[in-house]
């Protein structure tokens, strides 16, 4: 399961950090890129897990279980879009 984690940042806005059950990889990136994500290759090559897209940004080291997410507007059900993703992504790789 991902759990979820509300945390405040600047300016009364709020971020979320996800809990993965597993940490991200770089192969998983493609799941994301599949849904219509966009991925910077030079991201990828120094290790950063960054996906922009439907209003969200997602960001984390590859190895950590923590990704940062970033959302404008209609956050709760986009996150949820995002989540069933983590999760196809994280189990792909087992």
């Amino acid at each position: 399961m991902i759990k979820r984690h509300k945390v405040k940042s600047c300016c009364g806005r709020s971020n979320i950090i996800l809990e993965a059950p597993q940490a991200i990889r770089k192969h998983q990136v493609s799941v994301f890129e599949g849904a219509g994500y966009s991925a910077p290759d030079s991201h990828k090559q120094i290790g950063i897990f960054y996906v922009r897209g439907n209003d969200i940004t997602a960001t984390a080291p590859y190895g950590s279980k923590r990704i940062t997410i970033y959302c404008n507007k209609d956050c709760d059900s986009k996150i949820e879009e995002f989540e069933k993703l983590l999760l196809i992504a994280v189990f792909l790789s087992e």
